[in-house]
Formats: structure tokens, C-alpha cells, sequence
């Protein structure tokens, strides 16, 4: 799916059969772990990630990262593809920031327990990456951490009109703040994101999808 609208998606049963059957099948295939468990994983993630209260860190974006990724051939790691499997498992939108990122590594960590000691540095680079998800404003990262953190943004590399969507259901996340009060803390996230000079940080990224980035982004603080 090259994108899918967050708010209007009336494929529920694909979109966790997609889901639970990619996360399952690769959890068995470069973790040996077997398939019972392997689905077990996979549905617990789903289930966490379905909050009925979360409108963009859902399921969907998760497989809209990966298939971001595949669609563009940008190679992923295990780990890396294992860290975007679970860095919204869990997501509280009022939560402090890192805290979502840091439970998300925590909750990750207690379900690949059953992966055994010799993929233990594949979890902690994993967790290291799903911890810097929670840094987007900042420079200076761990290279190694570009790549999921780009994709985590790639949604500012849409169309206009699908970027637009992206940002509605970000928005549906706060019922509790008006228009105005969300447009504030809104638009000092965006000043913010390319006042630090870039919005993403690989060559890739930069060369393909910065400008369409820095349009969308600029149209959307008008």
C-alpha cells in the first residue's frame, strides 16, 4: 500500500491480516522463533497498537513505513525493521516526551525475551533506535539510527493532499485541545523540525523527498 487514509480505511481484516502475518513471519525468519509464538508477538503488538483513541500511531503507519521503504529500495537491517515493527507499540498522546518511546522499548524487550541470547545485540540496537524516534528535533544522532528515523517521517513526503490526512489524524489524537490550542503546539513542532536545518538525515532522503517535505511543511504553517 503505497498509502492509506488513516481516518476512512474500511479494511480492518486486511490491514491486521497484513499486520499479524508480516510481523509473525518475520519474527520466525530471522529470530528462529517458532510459529505459535511468532503469532502470538504479532497479535499482541496489533491489539496494543489498535487503541481505538489513536488515529496515526496505528497499525497502518507501521505498514506504511515498510512499505515506504520497499517501495523506494531502501534496505533495512533486522534490527531496524524490528525496532519499526514496535516503536509505537505503545502511545499515549499526553504522554512526557520519551516516554511512549522508552515504554515502547520496555514492552519490545519483554516480548523478544523469548528471541535467546544470541540476538541480544539485534534487540538492543532495536531499542536504542525506538528510544531516538522520540528525537526528531535534535542533531548529532547515532547514524546508524537515520534510516527508521526518516521513515518515521515519511509521511511529509506525500502528496499534499495525503500529507494533509496524515495530519488530521494526528490532530483526532487530541480531542481534548481545540483547533487553536492544537495549531499552537502544532506549529512549533514544524518551526522547530527544520530549524534545525534538515528534515531527514540519510543522502537518500535528502536527495528524493526534502523539498517535498519542506513544501508540505511550509503549506501547512500558512
Amino acid at each position: 500500500m503505497e498509502f492509506v487514509d488513516f481516518q476512512e480505511c474500511d479494511e480492518d481484516l486486511v490491514i491486521e491480516n497484513q499486520f499479524v502475518i508480516g510481523c509473525a513471519d518475520f519474527l520466525h525468519e530471522n529470530y528462529q522463533i517458532d510459529h505459535e509464538a511468532s503469532y502470538a508477538i504479532a497479535r499482541c503488538l496489533f491489539s496494543r497498537m489498535s487503541d481505538t483513541r489513536l488515529h496515526y500511531h496505528t497499525p497502518i503507519h507501521v505498514l506504511c513505513m515498510l512499505d515506504f521503504a520497499q517501495i523506494h529500495n531502501i534496505p533495512l537491517s533486522a534490527p531496524e525493521i524490528l525496532a519499526i515493527w514496535f516503536h509505537d507499540a505503545i502511545y499515549e498522546p499526553n504522554a512526557q516526551s520519551g516516554q511512549n518511546e522508552e515504554q515502547s522499548k520496555l514492552f519490545m524487550e519483554s516480548l523478544m525475551a523469548v528471541a535467546g541470547p544470541d540476538y541480544q545485540d539485534h534487540i538492543l540496537d532495536a531499542g536504542a533506535m525506538i528510544r531516538a524516534t522520540a528525537k526528531h528535533l535534535e542533531t548529532g544522532l547515532n547514524p546508524n539510527w537515520e534510516t527508521v528515523l526518516d521513515l518515521d517521517l515519511s509521511g511529509f513526503s506525500y502528496g499534499l493532499k495525503q500529507s494533509k490526512v496524515v495530519t488530521k489524524a494526528i490532530r483526532d489524537e487530541y480531542p481534548q485541545y481545540t483547533d487553536a490550542e492544537f495549531n499552537v503546539g502544532r506549529k512549533q513542532f514544524l518551526k522547530q523540525l527544520i530549524a534545525k536545518g534538515f528534515v531527514y538525515r540519510t543522502p537518500l532522503f535528502k536527495e528524493k523527498f526534502e523539498n517535498i517535505a519542506l513544501a508540505n511543511i511550509q503549506e501547512e504553517l500558512k
